[in-house]
């Protein structure tokens, strides 16, 4: 079939907030700098709606289609810097509706706090997170589809239906390609968060024939970026054109070559890398102004690739809106208490983040306590990362934060903490083994208890963690981190689904054993590994 254009989609129900091109420049200097066969930026930071940024080209369709179109405000969540929120701000402004932002902490930087004060400045529903574990325990919800009788706009905005906002802008990428402003990329570059801009690049490219690879590089960790959940919303937006364009053929005759790039993730998601800084620092001779979090760590793996190996004409899609933002003098005063004060706190303090609070044994040189022995039997424990006496530390905290639990859910509550750690870098897990140290035997120098926290009477263990919190800081932490993962593994549970709403997986769980047989399908199969083969970058 023929290239398609921006006029194949004119049929597709929008809100026509993008109306022209976003422009491509050349940066020459860069390119020979890098040895690049040429290097050429796709400039979506100059979109005019909204600031700017990738999000408006999303939103575009978003809000167009229902329930978004109709209701008259939404649920978001994302970072306490998210540039997801700023747009979605913005754009309930423009149409007149309410947003109920909900955001997490991670580490402040000036841009993340720009972001901050441009969304409290304009968003009169604010609600603040420890974090991303903890706003999955708090408000399950926000991860479906309502929550509180409004729509719940997905992280990113990446849904079927807003990733053909990307998908016409790769068709938009192909008609300037065909127009001359741009000769073939050999290779895109483009930030992975959500996923969606990646898959509407990929079937608009796609369509566009344009001959190219898309290099996507992860901003979040791999359980949030993993090819499948990418393929899958590929797919998805294939489907959702299918859907609105009957006619179209069922599937592109081949759809361009992708690879997910995992080495500029650094320490995690809105965390800055110094290759990041140096890409920042590089793209800003030719006045171009990155953001830490996402396009910088895509334009440092542009930059590391172009060092091994011979590269011809690149483009980079410049995702980030523009900044500085326009936000209130007194923004500050509209934040909720709690995010105020972790704001407050000197930036030079020792934090973890919430699940990450085992430091704190270290820090008080309890870990070496080491105190073992004594603990009655669990003959069935069969913890992979969990010694028994530490799954039974979290039977005991779990009587506590779950008092409303069933014998048979706080038995099997350690098991799901187990096969969730499974996943986890080795540093976090070594964190864990701290935390639930420093919580079982530091009732004596922390609680003035002679036992252990096992040892404890309910009562007395309640009082402990209670003791904890007054502590504030770190020790605080240690008490929340034991009981964000006493409820993720009680949540994992099939028993609690039905106080959440969650009907449950397609596919149902091979350890749980009162779950129907699950059909036999050998592709599917086929695609699972071996028992006790660990996850990709898990050390055993």
């Amino acid at each position: 079939m023929d290239p398609w254009s921006t006029h194949h989609l004119d049929l597709i129900p929008r809100l026509g907030w993008v109306t022209e091109p976003t422009p491509v420049t050349e940066h020459a200097a860069i390119a020979r700098r890098l040895g690049l066969g040429g290097l050429w930026i796709k400039r979506d930071d100059r979109l005019a709606v909204l600031c700017g940024g990738t999000k408006p080209r999303k939103l575009d369709y978003l809000l167009a289609a229902k329930p978004f179109a109709a209701a008259d405000g939404w649920h978001a969540a994302g970072s306490i810097g998210s540039g997801h929120l700023v747009a979605l701000a913005q754009a309930a402004k423009q149409l007149g509706r309410q947003l109920h932002a909900h955001a997490f902490w991670v580490p402040p930087s000036p841009q993340i706090l720009d972001n901050l004060a441009f969304v409290a400045s304009h968003t009169e529903h604010l609600c603040f997170y420890e974090g991303r574990v903890r706003m999955a325990l708090r408000r399950p919800q926000l991860f479906s589809s309502a929550y509180r009788g409004r729509p719940v706009i997905p992280p990113g905005a990446s849904t079927p239906d807003a990733t053909l906002g990307m998908v016409r802008a790769g068709l938009e990428l192909g008609e300037q390609i065909r127009e001359g402003l741009l000769p073939r990329p050999e290779r895109i570059y483009v930030a992975l968060g959500s996923g969606g801009t990646a898959a509407g690049l990929v079937v608009g490219l796609s369509l566009a024939q344009v001959e190219t690879s898309l290099h996507a590089v992860a901003t979040v960790e791999r359980s949030l970026s993993s090819a499948s959940r990418l393929r899958d919303l590929i797919h998805a937006t294939w489907r959702a054109l299918h859907h609105h364009l009957p006619r179209l053929e069922p599937h592109p005759t081949q759809l361009i070559p992708w690879r997910i790039d995992r080495q500029s993730l650094g320490r995690g998601y809105a965390h800055e890398s110094d290759a990041g800084e140096a890409a920042m620092t590089l793209l800003l001779t030719e006045d171009v102004q990155l953001e830490g979090v996402y396009t910088a760590k895509a334009m440092a793996s542009l930059q590391r690739d172009a060092k091994r190996e011979r590269l011809g004409p690149c483009l980079f899609w410049h995702t980030a809106h523009r900044g500085p933002l326009p936000h209130d003098d007194n923004w500050q005063t509209r934040l909720p208490a709690a995010l105020a004060r972790r704001l407050a706190r000197p930036s030079g303090s020792s934090r973890r983040r919430l699940l990450l609070a085992g430091g704190a044994a270290a820090a008080l040189g309890l870990v070496g306590i080491g105190r073992v022995t004594g603990y009655a039997p669990w003959p069935q424990w069969q913890g992979a990362v969990l010694a028994a006496w530490e799954a039974q530390v979290l039977r005991a905290a779990a009587e506590v934060f779950l008092p409303h639990a069933t014998r048979e859910q706080l038995d099997l509550l350690p098991m799901g903490v187990d096969h969730f750690l499974c996943t986890m870098p080795k540093g976090l897990i070594l964190e864990i083994h701290g935390l639930i140290a420093l919580v079982e035997h530091g009732t004596t120098p922390l609680g003035l208890r002679l036992s252990r926290l096992t040892e404890l009477p309910p009562p007395e263990r309640a009082e402990f963690f209670s003791r904890l919190e007054g502590h504030r800081g770190l020790l605080a932490q240690a008490a929340r981190g034991l009981r964000d993962l006493c409820l993720m593994g009680f949540y994992r549970q099939p028993s609690t689904w039905a106080a959440l709403g969650y009907e449950g997986p397609w596919v149902k769980r091979s350890d749980d054993p009162s779950a129907d047989p699950r059909p036999e399908w050998p592709t599917y199969e086929a695609l699972k590994a071996s028992r006790g083969v660990m996850p990709k970058g898990v050390v055993s």
